[in-house]
């Protein structure tokens, strides 16, 4: 079940997470709810995690957003 090569964080996550402080940096999250059979597969747990990073960071963000990957061509779609 695991893809060809490994794992990649960029292609195979369901959500990603852009926070941009308020000091100028901008870093990028994803989620890291793969599916394999040795595994539950949960695609909440990948949008819990991400949204408790908000939180915990929420006093120095200037802004954020959540998108989801859409797997029909490959592209994200913004939810925020």
């Amino acid at each position: 079940m695991i893809p060809k090569g490994g794992w990649k964080l960029k292609e195979h996550s369901k959500y990603r997470l852009i926070l941009w402080f308020q000091d100028g940096q901008v870093r990028t999250f994803y989620s890291m709810d793969w599916q394999h059979a040795f595994a539950p597969y949960d695609p909440a747990l990948g949008v819990q995690r991400l949204t408790r990073l908000v939180e915990r960071h929420q006093q120095w963000l200037a802004d954020f957003q959540l998108s989801q990957h859409m797997s029909i061509n490959g592209s994200w779609s913004n939810s925020s």
